[in-house]
C-alpha cells in the first residue's frame, strides 16, 4: 500500500487526523495536539521515509504552533538515545518532518511568527469551511492579520502552493 502511495500518478498526501473531537472547549482546543506528535513520532522513528522516501503525508485540524518544540525533543531524543534503543535512520527527525511531512492550521499566530522553525514548505493554511471552526467570511481578514509580516513569496507558499504541490493542483508537483 505504500508503494502505491509513491506512484508517480498519485497524489502523495494522506489526511492523518486522529484524537478525541470533543463537544467542549477543552476538546476542541486541543484537537489533534494530543495524539499527532506521537503520530508524526511513531512514522518518523519506525523508518518508513527511509523505505519510502517520497511518502507524504498530511496532517490536518491539529494546528501547527507546537511543531517546533515536537522537531527539537525528536532530534535530542534520537541523538541521545539511538544507540540503546537500536533505531537506525539515516537522517535526523526533523529532516524526515520536514520532507515527508505537510501540517495545516487555521488560526495559528505562533506557527505563522515560526513559520521557519514549522518549514514554510511544509505548512498549509485551511478554513475548514462550512464546519465551525471557520473563519468564513472573515477568511480574507484573517487571513491578512496572521501573515501581514509574512513576504509575498512565504504567503503564497503557505496559502496555496505547498497545497498545490500536495495535492497535484493546476500542474503542480511536489518537489
Amino acid at each position: 500500500m505504500l508503494a502505491q502511495r509513491e506512484g508517480p500518478d498519485l497524489p502523495r498526501g494522506r489526511p492523518v487526523l486522529t484524537g478525541k473531537q470533543g463537544g467542549d472547549i477543552p476538546g476542541l482546543s486541543t484537537t489533534g495536539m494530543l495524539d499527532m506528535p506521537r503520530v508524526i513520532a511513531e512514522a518518523i522513528f519506525s523508518g518508513v521515509f527511509d523505505r519510502f522516501p517520497r511518502l507524504r503525508f498530511a496532517c490536518t485540524e491539529a494546528g501547527a504552533g507546537w511543531l517546533p518544540y515536537l522537531l527539537e525533543q525528536m532530534d535530542d531524543r534520537y541523538w541521545r538515545n539511538r544507540h540503546w534503543t537500536k533505531c537506525e535512520l539515516a537522517l535526523l527527525p526533523s529532516e524526515y518532518f520536514y520532507r515527508n511531512w505537510r501540517i495545516t492550521f487555521m488560526l495559528d499566530q505562533y506557527a505563522v511568527r515560526n513559520r521557519h522553525a514549522c518549514g514554510v514548505r511544509n505548512l498549509m493554511w485551511s478554513t475548514d469551511y462550512p464546519h465551525h471552526g471557520t473563519d468564513w467570511p472573515y477568511s480574507r481578514k484573517s487571513v491578512r492579520e496572521m501573515c501581514h509580516a509574512v513576504p509575498a513569496d512565504e504567503q503564497q507558499r503557505i496559502l496555496a502552493l505547498n497545497a498545490a504541490e500536495l495535492y497535484r493542483i493546476g500542474g503542480h508537483t511536489d518537489a
